[in-house]
């Protein structure tokens, strides 16, 4: 699929990039976007709600140990911003719940 359209602004492959099409995307919650997309040659269009999204970039896990088969705490950060030290803390605290212990 191929972003033509984003609120009335016209796309083209030579001069726009995802960032430019993802700002015109982005607005407040539950306003209307329209957007005219090309897939297989046809034009379609579409109206669409914005919403927030939540992305996660902390995730945690148990996991086997390779040498003993005990199960130990895994947190892998995907990246940083102004929360991951808060989730950390919550990931960990979740880890704690499952059976894990700081060493």
């Amino acid at each position: 699929d191929l972003f033509v359209e984003v609120d009335g602004t016209k796309f083209t492959t030579k001069d726009a990039t995802p960032d430019d099409v993802a700002l015109k995307l982005r607005g407040p919650g539950g306003s209307k976007v329209g957007v005219v997309m090309e897939r297989n040659g046809q034009t379609l269009d579409f109206i669409l709600t914005r919403e927030a999204i939540k992305i996660s970039s902390v995730r945690s896990y148990m996991s086997p140990t390779p040498v003993s088969g005990q199960k130990v705490g895994v947190v892998r950060i995907k990246s940083f911003s102004g929360t991951t030290a808060d989730t950390v803390a919550e990931k960990l605290a979740e880890l704690k719940k499952k059976g894990t212990t700081a060493d």
